[in-house]
C-alpha cells in the first residue's frame, strides 16, 4: 500500500487494498536467466523482506552475496532477519546502518567472512 514513508506489502486484499503484483524469487530469476554469479543483494520491499529472503535462499547459499537488507518496516525483523540469515550457516558479518534521525532506513548489512 503506497503511503509514502508508511508504505508496505499485504499479502491479502483489504478494502484499502485491492491490487496484485506478481513476483518472480531471485532463485528463480537466476536460475530461468542463468545468472553465473550474484555479488550483492539489496532489499528495501516494504515488509517483504523475509518473504524475499527465503525465496533467495539457494542464491544466498551458492553465491554467500553481501546483503543490505532493511529492517525497519516491521519490529520483528530486527531479531528476525538476522536470525535467518545466521540460521544459514554461511558465517556472515552482522552491522547496523541508521540514515536518517526517524524510525526509517534501518539497515541490516550482512558480509561474509
Amino acid at each position: 500500500m503506497d503511503q509514502g514513508p508508511a508504505s508496505f506489502v499485504t499479502f491479502s486484499k483489504t478494502k484499502d487494498v485491492n491490487k496484485e503484483t506478481h513476483t518472480v524469487s531471485i532463485d528463480d530469476l537466476v536460475k530461468e536467466r542463468d545468472i553465473p554469479k550474484i555479488d550483492f543483494i539489496k532489499m528495501d520491499i516494504e515488509g517483504a523482506e523475509i518473504n524475499a529472503l527465503n525465496g533467495a535462499v539457494k542464491t544466498i547459499q551458492e553465491f554467500r552475496p553481501k546483503l543490505a537488507i532493511a529492517i525497519y518496516h516491521q519490529i520483528e525483523d530486527f531479531a528476525s532477519v538476522v536470525n535467518f540469515i545466521s540460521d544459514l550457516n554461511l558465517d556472515y558479518k552482522f552491522y547496523l546502518g541508521h540514515y536518517t534521525i526517524y524510525a526509517q532506513e534501518t539497515i541490516l548489512f550482512a558480509i561474509p567472512k
